[in-house]
């Protein structure tokens, strides 16, 4: 009655946050990366709390995460395994 449900594996198309680029250092690399291995991406501004009074006073932050397919998750972490990033939130960082 109030055993877990197995959580359903999301379908091969739905897209799948693979990493935070905290800059565009790291975005500029993962998204070169993805291009040049042929992997379809697609990126998404994260604002912080305040985001859009930082913009407007001149400061743009430049969080972003980026997205690949659910079918594309494995290839896309073994390309990424080589280059150093932050860990997502929730997540342990390998030292």
């Amino acid at each position: 009655m109030f055993g877990r449900k197995k959580r359903p594996e999301p379908p091969a198309d739905e897209p799948v946050c693979i990493v935070s680029a905290a800059d565009t250092l790291e975005l500029g690399m993962v998204t070169e990366l993805f291009q040049e291995q042929g992997l379809p991406f697609l990126t998404k501004e994260v604002l912080p709390a305040g985001g859009l009074f930082r913009i407007a006073a001149g400061f743009a932050p430049c969080g972003m995460d980026i997205y690949v397919r659910a079918s594309d998750a494995q290839r896309a972490q073994a390309l990424l395994d080589g280059i150093h990033f932050r860990a997502l939130p929730g997540e342990e960082q390998e030292m």
